[in-house]
């Protein structure tokens, strides 16, 4: 249950698992983070005044900053390792990256093995 600004953080701190790859989010990288939360659900036509709202203090927010880095660099690695050659629009060619290449380069670059 966080408010609007622990969401805004927490989509913050998803760049951050983007840059441990190797994004500097460079003009047109297209780098976009969502955050949303589904507590506190209210009403399109609200029948009371006043809501009680479930949140989670602001103290407490850091674990789940860290799991956003980590879960942020997890999702990559993994769209990496599963990705497919494709072909889109106009006969483009994306070609899947060879999974003892992509291995060697994590190990070389970033000490991941």
């Amino acid at each position: 249950p966080l408010l609007p600004h622990q969401l805004n953080r927490l989509a913050k701190r998803a760049a951050l698992g983007i840059g441990r790859l190797g994004s500097y989010a460079a003009h047109g990288s297209g780098e976009i983070v969502v955050s949303f939360s589904t507590a506190n659900r209210i009403p399109r036509k609200p029948r009371k005044k006043v809501y009680r709202l479930r949140i989670l203090g602001d103290a407490f927010v850091n674990p789940l900053y860290e799991a956003t880095v980590d879960a942020t660099e997890e999702a990559i690695l993994n769209s990496l390792f599963q990705a497919e050659t494709m072909v889109g629009a106009q006969d483009r060619v994306a070609t899947e990256l060879p999974i003892e290449l992509l291995a060697e380069l994590l190990k070389v670059e970033k000490g991941i093995s």
